[in-house]
């Protein structure tokens, strides 16, 4: 149990990781999508098209003060790369877990099933900047989902924002009603592939190439 200064000085780091938190998201969900651009085409042979790209970041402040991101880009082919990285507040460093895999016919075709929704394919596009404009900076816990859905005439991206807080005001309760209405539907409709990238965690457990990031990585 922590003695008083030391729970002093953790609610204090606490306070401190919250004003950053939602600006710093909001990089990590843009500025990592760049660097799998060119797995789809790493065999040049074959030259398979992307299918669908999932990111899902969650930050909980109130309990292990930790984010998870997890990023998976997933090619027509049925090749795959999965990556967590994982940063423990206040700590600028992160550690990246990552691996590449290749899903069976019978894998790919569930995947492609769950992307042919047509409640899916009619949910709106997400603008994270707009959304992020009423989150509050008093939350302790946040999950953003980035999903970008390449269909055959265009790019489908989607996602949503939760956020909670102490008070209502800090949590999504205190969006106006039409925010909250299209994060819980956006939501609700991609829970299932979210399911899918979970299922795929299991595979970085084993996987020995994980290694330190520095604030520049």
């Amino acid at each position: 149990m922590d003695t008083l200064p030391a729970y002093s000085r953790r609610l204090k780091e606490r306070r401190m990781a919250l004003p950053i938190l939602v600006p710093c998201m909001f990089l990590l969900l843009i500025c990592v999508l760049y660097p799998w651009d060119g797995l789809c085409w790493a065999q040049k042979s074959e030259s398979p098209l992307p299918l669908l790209e999932l990111q899902s970041t969650t930050t909980d402040l109130s309990r292990d003060d930790v984010l998870y991101d997890d990023h998976v880009l997933l090619c027509s082919n049925g090749l795959f790369r999965l990556m967590r990285k994982t940063q423990v507040f206040p700590e600028h460093g992160a550690t990246l877990n990552w691996y590449e895999g290749q899903l069976s016919a019978a894998q790919l075709a569930e995947v492609r099933s769950l992307l042919a929704s047509k409640d899916l394919e009619a949910l709106p596009p997400f603008d994270a900047s707009s959304v992020m404009s009423f989150v509050s900076k008093a939350n302790f816990k946040m999950e953003m989902v980035y999903a970008s859905i390449y269909r055959n005439d265009k790019i489908q991206k989607v996602g949503y924002v939760i956020w909670h807080g102490h008070r209502p005001e800090d949590s999504i309760e205190g969006a106006p009603r039409d925010v909250q209405d299209e994060q819980s539907r956006a939501k609700a409709l991609l829970t299932s592939l979210l399911r899918w990238q979970a299922s795929l965690q299991g595979t970085l457990i084993s996987n020995p190439n994980a290694k330190p990031l520095g604030c520049s990585s």
